[in-house]
């Protein structure tokens, strides 16, 4: 193992302590220096060792530049938390007025994520240096991960506002409005509350989720106090609905506010000025009589206004009715078969459904073939419909009772309903109730898309789908909102205890732990460590593969790192279970090159045991030409690739495990030619090699005619003395040459391929050689010629053997006796061994696949043979003898 990177960071530190090195004698190029020995160390594994020397020497040199920058830039590497050493450093340098490596110290910090102090120290040089415009920049860097300023929040709110970006100032006075809550500092709440009144009054969702959260936080009478600003929005705009609930949240906090009272009885007015008995409800629930208890004001309002002459109402045995008559104690209703007929106000109440206008019922009542047509043409107007008629709760089961049979067959309700389900999931005033598994409702006004994966996450019962959505919100919410607390406190609970440790713990741990580092301002409590984690799992290395998330794959390995001794033989084991580069790079940065060498070569050496392992070997380091300090065995992998591919297209062309198979067939296509991989190596290996390859890999009938070709061009090039067999047979074949579609075509595409890839690729480099003068001397000139008159030659071979082949045609197939495109059964007279041999031409001949040509001594001596007679075959020097027993077409 290479110690020199080890000896040079410990002549720095000696050098640094003995000439008493001063803040003011550090350039940028002495860190920059630093970061290429710790590449250099990571590469030769010698990290470990660098962190041992620097640790040592800050227990007496506190302040050393050196040590501090070493530990923290491998803290980083580590995702580890830094324990303030980049923070002193950037620390002294500021104090000391270093600017421009306050500035390096601070890029380099945030090139491993977003970093307050980091930001923080880049406010300062931009101050410094009064570039306003990046100070804003970085104001708003900071607040994204620093979620307990206020300051900083609002004066970005009050910039854009200045500016006319009004949507970017709403989203920082929220900001700053929820920080300030979190705090429980009600007059900055009540500032930004007005002024955000002022310039989104219509977002009602948001109010009235801050409105809850400031009566259980601060006192009901300000929640009732800052309620009473939005109420003016929704009365003048005529939004009664909106403006009585408003009224009615004041009321229930604040019960004794008359001018609240009187604003209700102001709303009630106007919503039902067209109502026959109106006066007499209000004066008979005594609403305006201040004396009176409210909510018993309100209720008998409400009870007695539902009911008017001229609406609709529903009873269950007697159907839909029309209200005739509306008394003080009893009202008439006219029902199918039943008119005229009288109930009191209080059995009324209790057994009839009001039925609005566009009540489902009534429109089916009224006209079906019209409803039908409306709700084909407007799938969004239908669904309205429903969750309305149903008090805005509709089930999948509601839309389905109402809409199937009665108004469209199956196929015309499968087909609306898939359109419907689309409309559900995308329309943002659609929604999902919480906790109620597929019941929908009408929202007032569209929701926010946090708000949304928040309702999503709270009707979801898995903990991965869950899992799933907080990643998403993290992604695209914002930590200041009301439901991150809320989803976060879902993954707190998974660690709280210790006695039930299990997969979900393990994951909320890595989550939460995440979480920490990034934003350590939040209330983020782990009661124990990853240790308690590893000691309660068993064979941890198996719940790699159930993280879903990579970044959490990191961590786990990396908190392996961190705490269990034996990390390097767990790291492999993971590594068996899951592959991941970061496993290979955290080993070698360690000094572990020989322990991923024999990992790798047990892995080449059962390529099929490991197969998935081995391929992502394949795919992701040897195509790669990564780790050459491992050595890997280049002709043990490329044969064993070749292999799988062969054995993946055999199992494709007999169907079996269409799906598995393919995936792999394709991986090793992509691995071997699309960086010229195997092309590569067959011009670089001895001949010896390439024979061993041929058998397999130009056999594979799944590959693509373009990559056969390009193969046998390699060889050809490289290994002119290799001469296929379908070459040899091809030049002794006089007149006509019998041959399939298949092949036919491959040829033509190899005559292509010359033709349009190799010649003029061949006449550019004749080109390039010419322009460096003296031909005579010249060896690329003259390997460029050479190669010219090869060309010539495989294209002329190739125009004749075309010229001359005759494509074989199923239907002339005779089967009588053996003939071209036949197969026929032998049975071995000395041991009684049956084998199958198929006839066909020169260019398909495939000797293992008892392919035989009819043009080579052994297709000669059975063509024309028929069922019964017996033959002599030489084969390798020994003579057997045969009888044919059956002889059929060939499959090809």
């Amino acid at each position: 193992m290479s110690m020199s990177e080890v000896q040079t960071i410990s002549n720095l530190l000696n050098e640094e302590k003995w000439t008493r090195a001063t803040l003011n004698n550090y350039i940028i190029k002495n860190f920059t220096d630093l970061d290429k020995l710790i590449k250099e160390a990571k590469k030769n594994g010698t990290l470990s060792e660098i962190r041992k020397v620097c640790d040592e020497h800050l227990k007496h040199t506190p302040n050393s530049i050196i040590a501090l920058y070493v530990i923290g830039k491998l803290n980083f590497e580590e995702e580890a938390l830094d324990e303030g050493h980049i923070q002193k450093l950037i620390t002294l340098f500021i104090d000391n007025k270093r600017f421009n490596i306050v500035e390096f110290l601070a890029k380099e910090t945030l090139k491993y994520g977003e970093n307050k102090y980091a930001i923080e120290a880049l406010i300062q040089c931009a101050t410094n240096e009064n570039k306003e415009d990046e100070v804003i920049s970085l104001w708003e860097r900071l607040v994204k991960i620093d979620y307990e300023d206020t300051d900083i929040v609002k004066r970005l709110a009050t910039i854009k506002e200045k500016e006319g970006n009004i949507e970017e100032a709403v989203d920082y006075y929220k900001k700053a409005l929820l920080r300030n809550l979190k705090k429980g500092l009600y007059n900055p709440v009540e500032e930004i509350w007005l002024k955000l009144v002022e310039l989104t009054p219509d977002d009602l969702n948001f109010f009235q989720a801050i409105e809850k959260r400031i009566a259980s936080e601060i006192g009901e009478d300000k929640a009732a106090f800052l309620l009473s600003f939005i109420f003016p929005y929704y009365k003048d705009n005529g939004e009664y609905d909106i403006a009585i609930d408003i009224i009615k949240k004041i009321l229930s906090y604040t019960p004794k506010d008359r001018e609240a009272r009187d604003e209700l009885v102001a709303c009630y007015r106007e919503k039902y000025k067209k109502h026959s008995r109106l006066e007499d409800y209000i004066k008979l629930s005594n609403i305006e009589d201040y004396s009176e208890d409210v909510n018993t004001a309100i209720d008998t309002f409400e009870k007695h206004i539902i009911f008017d002459a001229g609406s609709y109402v529903y009873h269950r045995s007697w159907g839909i009715g029309l209200c005739k008559e509306v008394k003080e104690d009893y009202i008439v209703v006219d029902f199918n078969g039943k008119p005229n007929h009288k109930m009191k106000l209080q059995m009324a109440l209790t057994s009839l459904q009001i039925l609005p206008e566009d009540h489902i019922w009534l429109l089916k009542n009224k006209d079906k073939a019209k409803l039908k047509e409306l709700i084909l043409n407007d799938v969004e107007e239908g669904l309205k419909i429903i969750i309305k008629s149903k008090n805005n709760e509709a089930s999948v089961k509601d839309f389905k009772d109402e809409l199937l049979g009665d108004i469209f067959d199956k196929k015309e309700w499968t087909k609306w309903w898939n359109k419907a389900k689309s409309i559900l999931k995308k329309n943002p005033y659609f929604g999902l109730v919480p906790e109620k598994k597929d019941v929908y409702f009408i929202r007032k006004k569209p929701i926010s898309y946090a708000e949304d994966i928040f309702n999503t996450f709270k009707t979801e019962k898995k903990f991965d789908k869950r899992f799933d959505l907080f990643m998403e919100f993290m992604e695209h919410g914002d930590i200041d909102s009301e439901y991150f607390g809320e989803m976060l406190e879902y993954f707190q609970g998974f660690v709280t205890s210790s006695n039930n440790i299990n997969e979900n713990s393990l994951k909320s741990f890595l989550l939460l732990s995440n979480l920490k580092r990034t934003y350590p301002y939040l209330p983020i409590e782990l009661p124990f460590g990853f240790k308690k984690i590893y000691e309660s799992l068993n064979d941890i290395y198996n719940y790699l593969p159930l993280i879903q998330d990579n970044d959490l794959k990191k961590s786990l390995l990396l908190h392996i790192k961190r705490n269990i001794e034996d990390w390097p033989s767990i790291f492999i084991k993971c590594f068996y279970t899951y592959p991941m580069k970061t496993i290979i790079d955290e080993l070698i940065s360690e000094g572990y090159q020989e322990l991923v060498k024999n990992t790798f070569d047990e892995i080449l050496s059962h390529y099929r045991d490991y197969s998935e392992i081995f391929i992502w070997i394949g795919k992701n380091i040897i195509a790669k030409g990564l780790y050459p300090q491992i050595d890997i065995d280049f002709d043990h992998a490329i044969m064993g690739l070749t292999h799988l591919l062969e054995i993946s297209s055999r199992e494709l062309n007999y169907d079996r495990n269409v799906i598995t198979n393919r995936k792999i067939f394709n991986t090793i296509v992509d691995i071997l030619f699309k960086d010229n991989l195997l092309i590569d190596y067959i011009k670089k290996s001895d001949e010896a090699t390439v024979k061993r390859l041929i058998p397999t890999i130009l056999n594979i009938e799944e590959l693509k005619d373009e990559y056969i070709i390009k193969m046998r061009f390699a060889i050809k090039t490289s290994h002119p003395s290799i001469v296929f067999d379908d070459e040899v047979e091809s030049v002794n074949v006089p007149g006509q040459l019998v041959v399939t579609q298949r092949s036919y075509e491959l040829k033509q595409n190899e005559l292509k391929y010359l033709l349009e890839v190799e010649i003029p690729k061949n006449s550019k480099e004749i080109g390039v050689a010419m322009e460096k003068g003296d031909l005579r001397e010249n060896a690329e000139y003259k390997y460029a010629l050479e190669k010219q008159e090869f060309l010539k030659q495989q294209v002329k071979n190739l125009r004749e053997n075309l010229n001359k082949a005759k494509i074989l045609k199923p239907e002339d197939i005779r089967t009588n006796v053996v003939s071209i495109g036949t197969m026929i059964t032998l049975n071995s007279i000395d041991n009684e061994k049956t084998e199958k041999f198929t006839i066909l031409g020169p260019w398909e001949s495939d000797p293992i696949k008892k392919i035989i040509s009819y043009t080579s001594p052994l297709g000669e001596t059975l063509m024309n043979k028929s069922v019964g007679d017996v033959v002599d075959l030489v084969s390798q020097n020994t003579k057997k003898r045969y009888k044919i027993l059956k002889i059929e077409r060939a499959l090809f």
